[in-house]
């Protein structure tokens, strides 16, 4: 009996873990100066582990690596044989976002994509999005994200690239052909820490019903300056780039972790808890 509690009391614990660490989408603001942007994070990383690493070749062989430690997704560019750009190896490839009611309903008011970065380059980089995009038949149109088509002038004043820094000033991005000419990107300062929204109108093929299957991009960067490492903490939706007022509470980059610290030590108590009634019932 004592053996059958404590296994019970041990799944309730990963339980609360899982749904502590992996619950998603959540509701967040992105601080712009005194206000805040209204996001819906549906990827934060704390459900990956060291186990989800990949890299394009063999440790030491690599042009880039992914390595996760269930806070950010690290993307090490190494430069070798001068290689100066990230692009994708497979469709899909890249960790998975989830595809649960709930987010495919934040998907459907989507306007913008948004990622919380951190630009390890001493020089500036340019980004652009590269994610598989799920049709609404349930087919996977790999070149979905990208911008090819509608980058005009006017498409870019109504629906441009938007830089948010970490001390909370917003800019229209400088846009830039990225990933050897497929498709057009941002310009990410170096050192930048901070969030950039793409627009979703601008996007090849995310039409009404269509969702981003997994977290992928180009990258231009100066092979001259590798290796560095770029660092993603977070993956958002908006609706809108209206200000809400007061600051928001998701500034603080690296701030997620695998789970809350109160959630753990609470379970363990009541472990050790149920394991004392049970030893004590047998004495008695």
């Amino acid at each position: 009996m004592k053996k059958f509690v404590i296994a019970l009391c041990v799944f309730a614990l990963c339980c609360t873990l899982c749904v502590s660490a992996f619950a998603a989408p959540k509701q967040g603001g992105v601080t712009v100066g005194e206000n805040h942007i209204n996001v819906t994070v549906i990827e934060d990383f704390t459900g990956t582990s060291a186990s989800d690493n990949f890299a394009n070749g063999s440790a030491g062989e690599e042009y880039w690596k992914y390595e996760f430690n269930g806070k950010t997704m690290a993307i090490t560019l190494t430069g070798k044989d001068g290689v100066n750009c990230l692009y994708h190896m497979a469709a899909g490839e890249g960790p998975a976002l989830a595809a649960d009611a709930d987010t495919k309903a934040a998907w459907a008011n989507a306007k913008y994509v948004g990622y919380q970065i951190k630009n390890g380059s001493g020089q500036e980089v340019v980004l652009a999005t590269e994610s598989t995009v799920v049709n609404t038949d349930g087919s996977l149109n790999e070149w979905g994200a990208l911008f090819q088509h509608h980058n005009t002038e006017d498409e870019i004043a109504q629906w441009p690239i938007v830089l948010i820094a970490a001390d909370g000033t917003r800019s229209n991005g400088t846009e830039k052909t990225a990933g050897n000419g497929r498709g057009t990107g941002v310009a990410i300062p170096a050192g930048f820490t901070g969030w950039v929204f793409f627009p979703t109108a601008r996007m090849n093929g995310l039409g009404e019903g269509c969702y981003f299957k997994n977290t992928c991009f180009y990258m231009d960067y100066d092979a001259e300056n590798t290796p560095f490492t770029f660092l993603v903490n977070r993956v958002a939706l908006a609706d809108t780039m209206e200000l809400a007022q007061g600051a928001g509470d998701l500034d603080g980059f690296e701030s997620t972790d695998t789970a809350d610290f109160s959630v753990i030590a609470y379970a363990v108590a009541a472990i050790t808890g149920c394991g004392a009634l049970v030893v004590a019932k047998k004495r008695g």
